[in-house]
């Protein structure tokens, strides 16, 4: 099984810090794999370099745009990577 995560902010906060560590727990069972969409580099992509976990930056994946808008344009990206 894999798992796609979608996070919109990437700077240290108490989300952040939960995120990661729901994150590292799936990851280390081994039998599910986890790929990481975010909007900018920042704590968040720190942390998943040091653990190994794969990640992808897509700025245009912000909170001003509708949902809608941005599913599309997440699957467009994993569809056809740039």
């Amino acid at each position: 099984m894999n798992v796609l995560f979608v996070a919109t902010y990437p700077d240290l906060s108490g989300a952040t810090i939960s995120f990661i560590e729901l994150v590292e727990q799936i990851y280390k069972r081994g039998n599910i794999g986890v790929f990481i969409v975010v909007t900018k580099k920042g704590f968040l992509t720190d942390r998943l370099d040091d653990l190994g976990i794969n990640y992808q930056v897509i700025q245009y994946l912000d909170r001003t745009v509708s949902t809608v808008i941005k599913f599309r344009h997440l699957v467009k990206y994993i569809i056809y990577p740039a």
